[in-house]
């Protein structure tokens, strides 16, 4: 009695059924072992935990294939919310003001400052608006804190 096509496929599958079945098990196991790994403290030589906290504001994120825009959106969002410069405490002199000093104003990074301090001395705070990159919207963050004396 030969065996029909159905049988034959039967016994093959039947043959392969444990085969495959290590083979997830496996591939399961490497996959826990992997994220165990990964989920594991670093620690030092001396048994030191070396991990550095994660920021309260710490998120993932996944963009799906429409998300460009939100992408965008979410960084514009983070842009604004990201952690201001430490603002001065008192009022900064233009004409007298280190880069330092400078630099912490709304607005101001290292080129600016450096524009500020070759353009002096400053009749009025509002002779900073002739420095290259400051004009009216910078000036109006700025009036507060500047003064010139």
């Amino acid at each position: 009695m030969t065996p029909n096509n159905d049988q034959v496929v039967s016994l093959k599958w039947r043959a392969l059924a444990p085969l495959a079945a290590l083979i997830l098990l496996v591939n399961f196991t490497s996959g826990v072992a992997a994220a165990l790994e990964f989920a594991a403290p670093v620690t030092a030589p001396d048994g030191d935990n070396v991990e550095e906290p994660v920021p309260d504001d710490f998120q993932i994120s996944t963009p799906g294939p429409k998300s460009r825009g939100r992408s965008r959106q979410a960084a514009a969002a983070n842009k604004k919310t990201a952690a201001p410069k430490p603002g001065p405490v008192q009022q900064v002199n233009l004409n007298t003001a280190s880069q330092g000093e400078l630099e912490k104003l709304p607005g101001i990074g290292p080129a600016k400052a450096r524009a500020i301090i070759k353009g002096r001395p400053y009749q009025s705070p509002e002779g900073i608006m002739k420095v290259k990159g400051i004009k009216q919207g910078t000036y109006r963050k700025l009036k507060e804190f500047i003064t010139v004396r």
